[in-house]
């Protein structure tokens, strides 16, 4: 679906003709459709920030990102931001859906979502869910997901010493 900005911040589809706002765009993307949003005037590419726009003000992720880890992220340099969204967050995610329970519901009560800590906790490997994950896995499994553990520190240890 194409979605035209304009000057005024209104959002139109141009699929159905009809202004739509940030929610019902977030509705769309929870039912599996996805989006394209360009400047009306210009053409530009605006769909990254309308994303993060629904993010930040639609499913109110700011206060589930602890401060501590904001600030971390902004005192890395460019590379290593890119490396770190690019290649991490994305693994991360997915193997976050890859070892969610079958009966977790994607629209769950917002207390069923995991805490900072407990993403903290599975991490390092100290929840229940990793605990169960690992076990039904083989040991080759288990040894390249603690490699990869360990490339991350390594990689967050390095930017955070490039920044001080």
């Amino acid at each position: 679906m194409v979605v035209r900005k304009y000057a005024n911040r209104r959002l139109y589809d141009t699929d159905q003709s009809r202004y739509v706002n940030l929610e019902w765009l977030a509705q769309r993307l929870r039912d599996g459709h996805s989006i394209e949003v360009v400047d009306a005037e210009t053409g530009e590419d605006l769909t990254a920030q309308v994303l993060a726009q629904i993010l930040l003000e639609v499913r109110d992720a700011l206060p589930r990102i602890p401060k501590e880890t904001m600030t971390r992220v902004l005192h890395l340099d460019d590379e290593s931001m890119d490396e770190f969204f690019g290649a991490h967050i994305g693994r991360a995610l997915a193997d976050y859906l890859d070892g969610k329970p079958a009966n977790v519901e994607d629209d769950a009560p917002e207390d069923a979502l995991p805490s900072p800590d407990d993403w903290a906790d599975e991490a390092t490997g100290a929840s229940s869910h990793v605990r169960k994950r690992a076990d039904a896995t083989t040991e080759d499994e288990v040894a390249a997901l603690r490699r990869e553990l360990d490339d991350l520190k390594a990689l967050i240890r390095t930017a955070l010493q490039r920044s001080s």
